[in-house]
C-alpha cells in the first residue's frame, strides 16, 4: 500500500510482474488487508474494498465507536480492526451482501491494555506485538498463555509481526537488533535472520508456499529465503 500515492502495487512473487490499482477512490489510505484477491483499505471514511477486477467501493462506513484504528486484518472472510484507543478488536462478519454489523471480538469481561500495541496477526488466534517488545495471544476472545523461551536477548524497536494458518511459526521484525526472529507457536525460539538492512524494514509477509520472507522498506521489497 502506497499511502502517499493513493495506490496499491501488486508484485508477483514468481515473475515480479507488477500491477497498480487505486487512485482517488481509495481516499486517504492508512492500512490494508488482503483476502482471497480482495483488497480492504482503511481510510478516513471507513473501509474500501477493491480488486484487480472491480472498482473501489465503501463496504464499511466509519463508525462513531472507532477511536484509534491502527491495523486491519482479514481472516475467514471476516474483517478485524485493532482499535488501540478503545482497547478493542472489532469484528465485522462477512455475509453474502458484504459485511454484518460491528461486534466486539473480545469476550465479556476481558479488558486488555492495547495502548502500546503496534501490530497484530491472525491465524484463528490473534497475536499482538507491543512497542516494548512484549507479545500476547488471544484465542476465542480471551487471553491465552504464551511465553517465548530461548530467545537470544530481548526485542528492541519491533516493527511487525506475521503469521497465518499455514505457518507453524510466528515472525517478528526486530529492527533495533537488525534481525528477524522466528518463534514456534508454542513459544519455543527457532532461529533468527541477521542483517543490518533489517533496521529499515517497515512490514513483512512470509509465504510457506513460496518459501520466502518479503520485507517492505521505504522504497524496496526485499526477499529472504526461509531457512
Amino acid at each position: 500500500l502506497d499511502s502517499g500515492g493513493k495506490r496499491i502495487i501488486s508484485v508477483s512473487a514468481s515473475d515480479k510482474k507488477t500491477e497498480v490499482l487505486g487512485g482517488e477512490a481509495l481516499g486517504e489510505p492508512k492500512n490494508m488487508a488482503l483476502y482471497s484477491a480482495r483488497f480492504f483499505i482503511l481510510n478516513n471514511e471507513g473501509i474500501v474494498e477493491t480488486s484487480k477486477k472491480t472498482a473501489a467501493k465503501v463496504v464499511i462506513e466509519r463508525d462513531e465507536e472507532w477511536q484509534e484504528i491502527i491495523r486491519i486484518a482479514a481472516f475467514g472472510g471476516n474483517l478485524y480492526l485493532l482499535d488501540r484507543g478503545e482497547n478493542q478488536i472489532w469484528r465485522y462478519p462477512g455475509t453474502e451482501a458484504g459485511f454484518g454489523t460491528r461486534q466486539s471480538w473480545l469476550g465479556s469481561g476481558v479488558t486488555p491494555d492495547f495502548s502500546k500495541i503496534s501490530d497484530f496477526a491472525i491465524d484463528g488466534s490473534i497475536w499482538l506485538l507491543s512497542q516494548s517488545g512484549n507479545m500476547a495471544k488471544f484465542t476465542r476472545g480471551s487471553p491465552d498463555a504464551f511465553k517465548i523461551a530461548g530467545l537470544d536477548g530481548t526485542f528492541s524497536n519491533p516493527a511487525a509481526i506475521y503469521t497465518d494458518e499455514e505457518l507453524d511459526s510466528i515472525f517478528i521484525l526486530d529492527r533495533g537488533n537488525n534481525r528477524l526472529v522466528e518463534v514456534a507457536k508454542d513459544g519455543e525460539y527457532q532461529k533468527q535472520y541477521l542483517w543490518s538492512g533489517l533496521a529499515e524494514g517497515k512490514d513483512m509477509v512470509v509465504s510457506k508456499t513460496v518459501g520466502k520472507i518479503f520485507l517492505l522498506t521505504q522504497d524496496k521489497i526485499l526477499e529472504i529465503p526461509l531457512k
